[in-house]
C-alpha cells in the first residue's frame, strides 16, 4: 500500500502535528508602526503612532520609549506573554543596495564567492556594518554572468532595533528595506506584467524613494528624507522645492536605466500614502510615461499605507527553508527564531497531552460511577427477593455482580498500569538538548521498542544525541544506521533513531 504524503488530509494532519509559525509583517517607520498578519487569506492590520523623537532618520534616539511603544503595540496584537514572530521592514534611508555580476560558479562556492564581493564593494566599513545578498538575474551577451543584489546598513542601526524588538517580546525573523517589501508586493499580488521594467515611486511621512523593479526584482533605489529636503530649502518645505527634486531624479533614473541595462522604462508606478496630486501632475508635464497606482485585486480594502507591511508579511509565509532573500539581521537570529519554534512546538504537544490525560480520568471517573451505581442495585435485588423469585434467578443476579467486580477491578488495574508518558517526554527533551527538535515519537509496547525521529543544525547534533542515549541506564539497544541521517544543502540534518526501555513503563 503506497501513503500519498502530497494529499490533502495527511498535509493537514501534519500541519496539526507540527503546525508551522505565524510570521507577521512589521514596518518601522518615524513616525509609526505597522503590524499585518496573514491567515486564511484574510489581513489584520494594526497601527502604533511613535512620539516625535524616538525615531529619527531610521535611527533609534530614544531606545526606552521605543522599548515602551513596542510593548503597548505588542499587547495590542496579542498577549504579552506570547512572543511575535514578525519580518521586519526598515526605512531605505539608511540601507545601501548595489547590483553586481559574478561568472557561474559551483552552488558550494557561490556563497563564499558573493560575501568576498560584498566586502569590495561595501560603501561603509565591513566591520561595522551587515550585509546580504540575493540573485535577482543573469546578463546577457558573450559571457552569461550571474547578478547579483548587495545589501548594506550600520550594525548600530539594526542592533538598537533588535535589541528593543527583543525587550518587547517580538522575535525577528528577518529585516529588509522598504524598497525590497514593495517589489515583493508588485512581483506576487498586483496583476503587472514582471517582464517589463518599471519604475516605482513611492511617498510616505518619511520621504521620497524612487526605485527600478526588472522581472519583479530590485535593481536600484535612492531616498531623499523631508528632514533633507527642508533642510536644503534653508528650513522650508515647499511644493516647488519637491516637484523639482522629482522631476530631476526621475530625469536622472531614467537616463542612468537606458545607459546600464538599454532599453526604455514605460511604466511608472505610484505608492503613496500622501497627498500627491500636485507631484503627479508635474510629472506628467515633463515625462512621456504610464502613470498607475499600484492595486491589489486580492487585497482592495487596503489602503497604500499597508502595503510594506503586507510585502513583509508575504515574505513571512514562505517556508523558512526557501526563504533566500536579503536579510540584514545581525548573525544568531534564525537560531533564536528556532529556539522560539521548538518552545512553541512543546508548548502545543504539553497542552494535547495534558488534555488527553484529563479526558481519559474524567472517563474512568463517570464510568467508575456508572459501574458502582450498578453494582449498589444489584446488591439490593439479591439481598431482597421478592416472593416467588426462582433459585436460578438469584444465582444468575449474583453472577452478574461478580462480573461486574472483575470489571472494576481491570478498571483499576488499567488505570494504575498507564504509562506516566510527561515523565518520558520531559526526559528525552532535556536529552535532545538545543540543537535537536523532536518531530515523532512512537511506540511499539509488544516489544518496548521506541522510534524517535527529529531535526538538528548538524550531522555532529545527531550522532551526539545517538551517544547521549546510549549513556542512559534504562535505555538500551540505541540504533542509529547511516541510512536514518539526511542531511541537505544547508548541512542540517534529519534522522530517525530507535531503543528500547528496559523498564516499561517508567
Amino acid at each position: 500500500m503506497k501513503f500519498n504524503f502530497n494529499s490533502k488530509k495527511v498535509k493537514r494532519w501534519i500541519k496539526f502535528l507540527n503546525p508551522p509559525p505565524k510570521i507577521g509583517g512589521l514596518e518601522i517607520t518615524d513616525t509609526k508602526l505597522r503590524y499585518v498578519a496573514m491567515n486564511d487569506g484574510k489581513v489584520r492590520h494594526l497601527s502604533y503612532r511613535l512620539s516625535a523623537g524616538v525615531i529619527e532618520g531610521g535611527k533609534v534616539k530614544d531606545k526606552t520609549k521605543l522599548i515602551s511603544s513596542l510593548i503597548e503595540f505588542h499587547k495590542q496584537i496579542g498577549r504579552l506573554k506570547k512572543p511575535i514572530n514578525v519580518v521586519v521592514s526598515i526605512s531605505a534611508s539608511n540601507v545601501y543596495t548595489q547590483i553586481f555580476n559574478l561568472p557561474y560558479v559551483a552552488k558550494s562556492k557561490l556563497e563564499e564567492a558573493a560575501k568576498l564581493n560584498l566586502q569590495m564593494i561595501s560603501p561603509i566599513d565591513v566591520r561595522s556594518a551587515y550585509s546580504d545578498w540575493e540573485m535577482v538575474g543573469e546578463t546577457k551577451g558573450r559571457q552569461t554572468k550571474m547578478e547579483l543584489m548587495g545589501a548594506f546598513v550600520g550594525s548600530k542601526v539594526i542592533n538598537d532595533l533588535m535589541v528593543s524588538l527583543d525587550e518587547a517580546g517580538f522575535v525577528v525573523v528577518a529585516v529588509e528595506s522598504v524598497p525590497l517589501s514593495l517589489a515583493r508586493i508588485m512581483r506576487e499580488l498586483s496583476e503587472k506584467d514582471i517582464t517589463q521594467p518599471h519604475l516605482m515611486f513611492s511617498l510616505s511621512m518619511d520621504g521620497l524613494d524612487f526605485f527600478v523593479l526588472r522581472n519583479g526584482k530590485l535593481y536600484f533605489n535612492y531616498f531623499v528624507s523631508w528632514k533633507t529636503l527642508q533642510s536644503e530649502g534653508g528650513g522650508k518645505l515647499s511644493v516647488t522645492a519637491v516637484k523639482k527634486l522629482v522631476v530631476g531624479e526621475l530625469r536622472r533614473i531614467l537616463n542612468f536605466y537606458t545607459s546600464r541595462w538599454g532599453g526604455v522604462i514605460e511604466d511608472l508606478l505610484v505608492v503613496s500614502s500622501v497627498s500627491n496630486k500636485e507631484v503627479l501632475t508635474a510629472i506628467e508635464e515633463n515625462f512621456d510615461l504610464k502613470i498607475q497606482k499600484l492595486v491589489l485585486p486580492t487585497y482592495p480594502q487596503l489602503s497604500p499605507a499597508w502595503l510594506v507591511a503586507l510585502g513583509a508579511a508575504l515574505r513571512g509565509q514562505i517556508v523558512r527553508s526557501k526563504d533566500i532573500f536579503i536579510s540584514l539581521a545581525k548573525v544568531g537570529t534564525e537560531e533564536k527564531f528556532e529556539q522560539s519554534r521548538i518552545i512553541t512546538f512543546a508548548s502545543f504537544w504539553r497542552n494535547i497531552i495534558v488534555t488527553v490525560l484529563v479526558s481519559i480520568l474524567v472517563i474512568f471517573g463517570v464510568f467508575d460511577l456508572l459501574v458502582a451505581g450498578s453494582l449498589n442495585s444489584a446488591e439490593k435485588q439479591l439481598k431482597v427477593a421478592p416472593e416467588g423469585l426462582e433459585i436460578g434467578e438469584i444465582e444468575q443476579l449474583e453472577n452478574q455482580a461478580k462480573e461486574f467486580n472483575i470489571l472494576v477491578d481491570k478498571m483499576e488495574l488499567a488505570k494504575n498500569q498507564s504509562p506516566r508518558w510527561i515523565p518520558f517526554f520531559g526526559i528525552l527533551r532535556n536529552l535532545a538538548g538545543n540543537q535537536i527538535m523532536l518531530t515523532q515519537i512512537r511506540f511499539a509496547t509488544d516489544d518496548q521498542l521506541i522510534l524517535v525521529s527529529g531535526r538538528a543544525g548538524s550531522e555532529r547534533a545527531v550522532i551526539n544525541f545517538k551517544n547521549t542515549l546510549v549513556r542512559q541506564d534504562n535505555f538500551e539497544d540505541v540504533s542509529l544506521p547511516l541510512t536514518n541521517i539526511k542531511v541537505d544543502n544547508s548541512g542540517r540534518a534529519t534522522f530517525s533513531v530507535s531503543f528500547k526501555l528496559k523498564k516499561w513503563p517508567l
